[in-house]
């Protein structure tokens, strides 16, 4: 159990690293999902091409599309990023 619980540990540092070297990079993602949120918006959360799991925010559902963003910091489970250009639908 204690070495199960160690390398789980060690392949989240891993995976957190690995997040990390994407920072500040522009990527595509296809948006999985937009969940409406209180203030009129959407959050919006899909994959990037090398399976990067983003989230990030947009005043209109963005389901099923393509777009650039930039990626800003780690969340919990997930990189929050910003759109920088708008796609068309996959």
């Amino acid at each position: 159990r204690q070495r199960a619980a160690r390398l789980r540990e060690v392949l989240a540092a891993s995976a957190q690293i690995y997040r990390q070297g994407f920072l500040g990079q522009t990527l595509g993602v296809l948006w999985e999902s937009a969940q409406p949120t209180p203030d009129g918006g959407y959050l919006l959360e899909g994959l990037s091409g090398n399976y990067l799991r983003l989230s990030a925010r947009s005043a209109a559902p963005r389901w099923n599309f393509i777009d650039q963003v930039r990626l800003d910091h780690l969340a919990a489970d997930c990189i929050s990023a910003e759109i920088v250009s708008f796609g068309e639908p996959a």
